[in-house]
């Protein structure tokens, strides 16, 4: 049976219309924000004066590696306001114990923190053991698989429903708003741009304010981070975060400055890939992996410390 010229040509342009509506769709979709209910109250503004967490006083650690480590110092600043955002988050119900993980490859399962949840998978350098306060508090969250970090995320995917787990988010949930809603975390390590780079600046801090705005409504308190590579080329993704901290007046990862230790910034294939290895320092400091899971840690602990 010959089908008629017309009829194909119809058929043809039905289907080139529907590949250039998905893209829109995804680019476009979000999911509401359960917290624009009234009944969930709002982070009053406050920009008041800074204040350094305290140094971590020090406790007996699980597993101590054999030397002491030279490594940066981590210092992050925890603003009255991070600790205002942190203790209504505590009224809500988030979990003080419970912290999730926010962004792309660099910070997935099995490589990011997941090791801090099995003794025999880390050791502590000698002068960091009271590291192990901060393991022992947030136990769980290290090796949980958050819904909202995953290969491939952007900047533009924690809040569209098409981006989702169908097994564990609703149909019009986001990831970000889903896992918040699973973990209950009082605070979230946020790490973006190594995937995005098509995205321009302004298209960047659009969507980057509106997670932010998401987590502080729920009183989820963001700590910041900026990456080591630079995939985009200018610099404009760290840059932006570093400017979104210090104007939202929270904590502060800047891995970036503290990967430059390292060779390369410990990548090793001239983008963003690092060698991996276990978070176990008999040999010294090495790897990628190494310094930004310890650097991690130690930003995870001056923030608890500094919202307690």
């Amino acid at each position: 049976m010959k089908i008629p010229k017309q009829i194909l040509s119809f058929t043809l342009i039905v289907i080139t219309s529907s590949l250039l509506f998905v893209p829109m769709m995804l680019a476009q979709a979000r999911d509401p924000d359960p917290m624009d209910d009234p009944a969930y109250g709002f982070v009053p503004p406050s920009y008041l004066t800074q204040v350094t967490a305290a140094t971590p006083s020090s406790s007996a650690a699980t597993t101590v590696s054999a030397t002491p480590l030279n490594v940066p110092k981590v210092e992050l600043t925890v603003s009255a306001k991070a600790r205002e955002i942190y203790q209504f988050g505590l009224k809500l119900g988030n979990n003080a114990k419970a912290f999730s993980k926010v962004g792309d490859c660099m910070s997935t399962t099995p490589f990011f923190l997941v090791p801090f949840d099995n003794s025999k998978q880390y050791r502590l350098p000698q002068n960091l053991t009271s590291l192990q306060e901060t393991v022992d508090n947030f136990s769980g969250s290290f090796s949980r698989t958050s819904v909202a970090a995953r290969d491939g995320f952007s900047a533009a995917s924690l809040l569209n429903p098409l981006w989702s787990d169908p097994n564990a988010c609703g149909r019009t949930e986001g990831p970000l708003n889903c896992e918040l809603r699973l973990n209950k975390p009082s605070m979230v390590i946020v790490s973006l741009g190594t995937n995005g780079i098509w995205l321009t600046g302004e298209s960047f801090e659009d969507y980057m304010r509106e997670l932010l705005n998401v987590m502080i409504k729920r009183g989820v308190l963001p700590i910041l981070s900026t990456k080591a590579d630079n995939v985009e080329g200018d610099g404009r993704f760290n840059a932006i975060i570093i400017k979104l901290a210090k104007e939202y007046d929270l904590p502060l990862w800047d891995y970036w400055t503290i990967a430059q230790v390292l060779p390369k910034s410990g990548i090793t294939d001239g983008q963003y890939h690092m060698e991996w290895a276990p978070p176990i320092f008999d040999d010294g400091l090495k790897t990628g992996w190494q310094l930004r899971n310890l650097s991690a840690l130690q930003a995870l602990d001056v923030v608890w410390r500094g919202v307690k």
